[in-house]
């Protein structure tokens, strides 16, 4: 009997700061395997578990996915095709009801920009700047994203697959991203 697995979270998420002249090929490449290549392999792994128990995938992606931001040229793209790979796999994967999500939140308080080895005043001015151009004025909690992954590995969610679901106080309606 073929093992199953019912769900594939991939959350990782590498950020540098690096803008077209000033990222070295070997950041950028790190940050697209870390982003992208490893949901990947993870997917590729475990799409035949996932068959078996008609499972899902949840990929955690975010605005930067979408929006492009200046300086942030790796981070963007390693999102936008980790969001592309989601859309692909669902279609190859919907014939063997398993399902291929992504959630994008918008700003997220964690410890993202604590890695990527920015200042505390640093980051307490993304924080005040991705709070006022927010149309809800403020950070999405932690688990407001975990709910958005939990109702799209429930029951409730069977006919969902290939969507990117905006967990973003509607950042993503705005001219601004």
């Amino acid at each position: 009997m073929q093992p199953r697995l019912d769900i594939l979270i991939n959350c990782a998420g590498w950020i540098f700061a690096g803008d077209l002249d000033n990222t070295f090929p070997q950041d950028h490449d790190y940050c697209m395997d870390l982003n992208t290549r490893a949901p990947y392999v993870l997917l590729n792994f475990f799409q035949d578990m996932l068959i078996a128990g008609e499972g899902c995938c949840v990929n955690i992606s975010c605005l930067k996915g979408s929006k492009p931001q200046p300086g942030l040229i790796s981070y963007c793209m390693s999102k936008a095709g980790l969001e592309m790979m989601s859309k692909s796999a669902a279609l190859e994967l919907a014939r063997f009801g398993v399902r291929v999500n992504c959630v994008s939140a918008s700003y997220v308080n964690t410890n993202l920009y604590r890695t990527a080895k920015l200042t505390e005043p640093e980051i307490q001015s993304i924080h005040q700047k991705e709070c006022d151009t927010n149309p809800m004025q403020r950070a999405a909690d932690i688990e407001e994203v975990c709910m958005a992954v939990i109702h799209l590995t429930s029951k409730h969610s069977r006919r969902i697959t290939g969507q990117v679901i905006n967990v973003d106080g509607g950042k993503n309606l705005t001219i601004r991203g």
